[in-house]
């Protein structure tokens, strides 16, 4: 027998990136694994801001329809044994990343370069976990998050809380992400928690934004199929990315740990 013919689409290289966790229970516990996904290439014309940059190719025959010329993965993990963040009662705030080493990709603005640029040294946690959309491209293209995190009330009181995915870097107030449209998710306050004393909540939520030019008929995207988002009106000079956010509706304090957040295109 001959051998076997070649794979026509060998895996692209790949990142892996070892994680612990804890097992919430009566038991406790820990576990232990490995995540493994794509490493994309140096994105063009400087990347973008939150996690990283990038656009789509033109897609063939014509069409429409975009599509990314390598899977477009953002990543976000808590490290193992973080803490967490305390959200004091009545407060409403994004979640920053954990302090010590930058998450992989991570950019801030130095005010002149489209999308940021890579930090040095270390952070002290007072900047926001972001997912960065591809922030160009070609036809239409849509962006799902996900986010899985773990609220504590530590307290003898009954808890109340809301998250949802918001924005960063905003480009406009009814369109913070244009030319992106966000088509399904949570805004804030559609779906209130509680949690009980001294007890923990494991929450996912998600959200999906889309880029199609027909969605757009009060602000059309002069320059279909190809598009750019906007970039920050506050003149950092950033792309709009994805944050998240948690609303303490309680009167006490909670914290949230163990985060996990991912964005892709699909």
């Amino acid at each position: 027998m001959g051998r076997p013919p070649p794979n026509p689409n060998p895996p692209g290289p790949t990142t892996d990136y070892p994680f612990t966790g804890s097992i919430q229970g009566i038991q406790g516990g820990t576990i232990q694994g490995t995540i493994t996904i794509p490493t994309p290439p140096e994105p063009p014309n400087g990347g973008g801001g939150g996690n990283g940059g990038g656009g789509t190719n033109p897609p063939n025959g014509g069409s429409d329809m975009g599509s990314a010329p390598w899977a477009w993965n953002q990543l976000y993990l808590d490290p193992a044994g973080y803490a967490g963040r305390p959200v004091n009662a009545g407060q409403s705030t994004w979640l920053p990343i954990a302090s010590g080493p930058w998450p992989p990709g991570y950019r801030v603005p130095d005010n002149k370069t489209k999308g940021g640029v890579p930090p040095s040294g270390t952070n002290n946690g007072t900047l926001p976990i972001l997912l960065q959309p591809p922030p160009k491209g070609t036809g239409i293209l849509k962006f799902h998050s996900a986010f899985k995190l773990l609220v504590v009330n530590n307290s003898s009181t009954r808890g109340s809380f809301v998250t949802y995915i918001g924005t960063y870097y905003s480009n406009g107030p009814s369109k913070p992400l244009y030319p992106y449209l966000g088509v399904a998710h949570d805004a804030g306050g559609l779906s209130p928690a509680t949690i009980e004393p001294n007890g923990a909540v494991l929450v996912h939520v998600h959200r999906l934004d889309i880029v199609d030019n027909a969605f757009q008929s009060d602000q059309p995207i002069s320059t279909w199929p190809q598009w750019e988002m906007l970039l920050h009106t506050g003149g950092t000079m950033m792309y709009p990315a994805l944050q998240l956010s948690l609303e303490n509706r309680g009167t006490q304090q909670l914290t949230v740990k163990n985060i996990f957040g991912f964005g892709m295109v699909c």
